[in-house]
C-alpha cells in the first residue's frame, strides 16, 4: 500500500491529512468497483459542510445517518462521516465529496476500508440527493444500481 498526504484539513484543533485518489494505491476488495456518483456542476463547500446533515433515514432494515462533515482547507472537496446500521451491525463509512472536471463526484473514501453495502450505497445516493438541494445538478454517472437509489427522488440524466 502506498500513501501519499496530499492536502491538510484542521477539525477544531485537530489537523488530519487528506489524499487524493491518484496518491492511493490500496488493493480492491474482492474486486468491487469504487460505488460513486458524478453530479452536473459543483456545491459550495462551505455551506455543504454546515448543511449536509440528513437527519436519520430508515431504510429497509438500515438505519443510516451523517454524524459530521469536513471541508478540505482549499475548499475543493469535503470528507462526510456516516453510521449505517444494518442487522445490529453497525458500519462507519467515509464519503469523499470533491470536484472533478467541473462536476461533483459522490464517493466512499478510498482510506478507510468499509463493505460496500448496498444500505451503504443508499447513504452515498442520500448524500448526492442533499447536494442536489444545495445547488448540484442531476447525476450524469453512476454504478449504484437504480434499486438502491429507489425512493431518493435523485434527479437523473444518465449518459
Amino acid at each position: 500500500m502506498r500513501v501519499r498526504a496530499d492536502t491538510r484539513v484542521e477539525i477544531g484543533d485537530e489537523r488530519l491529512a487528506l489524499y487524493s485518489a491518484d496518491a492511493i494505491s490500496l488493493p480492491p476488495i474482492a474486486g468491487e468497483l469504487m460505488p460513486h456518483l458524478v453530479l452536473r456542476g459543483t456545491v459550495d463547500f462551505q455551506r455543504a459542510a454546515t448543511e449536509l446533515d440528513l437527519g436519520v433515514i430508515r431504510w429497509g432494515r438500515a438505519v443510516i445517518k451523517t454524524s459530521d462533515a469536513w471541508k478540505r482547507s482549499d475548499g475543493q472537496a469535503l470528507l462526510a462521516d456516516g453510521v449505517v446500521v444494518e442487522l445490529g451491525r453497525p458500519l462507519h463509512p467515509i464519503a469523499l465529496i470533491a470536484v472533478r472536471d467541473e462536476d461533483t463526484v459522490v464517493r466512499l473514501w478510498p482510506v478507510v476500508e468499509v463493505e460496500r453495502t448496498p444500505a451503504v450505497q443508499h447513504w452515498l445516493g442520500a448524500i448526492a440527493r442533499r447536494l442536489q438541494t444545495l445547488g448540484c445538478g442531476s447525476v450524469r454517472i453512476t454504478n449504484i444500481g437504480a434499486e438502491i437509489l429507489e425512493g431518493l427522488e435523485l434527479e437523473l440524466d444518465l449518459e
